[in-house]
């Protein structure tokens, strides 16, 4: 706890662990847990630079919503 309020504070310490260095990677993989999950036995294939899966495409429509326009 006091690491995290430290590293918010700007306070310079050496001993802090948390590296945010792969915060984006490590949510990505937990949300395509969340998706695979809404697919149980199939294997999915996911194309991280174009963040798409490339085998399944109805998995695809719960990588990204829909917004209807105005």
């Amino acid at each position: 706890y006091f690491q995290w309020v430290d590293t918010i504070l700007g306070v310079e310490n050496t001993a802090c662990c948390a590296a945010f260095s792969y915060a984006g990677k490590l949510t990505e993989a937990v949300l395509l847990g969340a998706v695979a999950n809404r697919f149980p036995g199939k294997k999915l294939e996911w194309n991280s630079k174009a963040m798409k899966f490339t085998n399944m495409p109805q998995a695809n429509k719960l990588v990204a919503r829909k917004y209807r326009s105005f």
